[in-house]
């Protein structure tokens, strides 16, 4: 397991429209069964864990609310989004997805559509930089 900072950019364009939030934190790198795992905590009662497969991404939160979101080019994937106003099947559409990590660090891009309840929410776009800490 490796010491790393990572650089999360995420972009939303809605109809209400564009909505840009950036986050520098130090995580944890490692691989495990030929997948690569980064965890960090993304706000104070969060922990965000990304598997990175070949061609999947897999996001899982952990805190108050947990979540579970899946990445796939091409591919539709639903999970149950638990807030507090309940619980809704959130939708993830792989439009773009550019996956370059390795043991010293790398890059994962991601572009998706979001539907809440079968509905079009946004479009948005999420770009990783991890550097290990040496």
């Amino acid at each position: 397991m490796a010491k790393a900072w990572v650089r999360a950019k995420g972009t939303q364009i809605s109809p209400h429209g564009e909505e840009s939030i950036e986050l520098t934190t130090e995580a944890e790198l490692y691989k495990n069964r030929g997948n690569y795992y980064i965890v960090y905590r993304s706000s104070p009662d969060t922990i965000t864990t990304l598997k990175i497969e070949r061609d999947r991404v897999v996001v899982y939160n952990s805190g108050r609310h947990n979540s579970k979101l899946v990445f796939e080019k091409d591919k539709k994937n639903v999970s149950p989004y638990v807030t507090s106003d309940g619980i809704f099947d959130l939708g993830v559409i792989g439009k773009k997805m550019h996956i370059d990590i390795g043991s010293t660090g790398g890059e994962v891009n991601l572009k998706y559509h979001l539907e809440l309840n079968n509905r079009y929410v946004s479009t948005n776009e999420l770009k990783l930089t991890v550097r290990e800490v040496n």
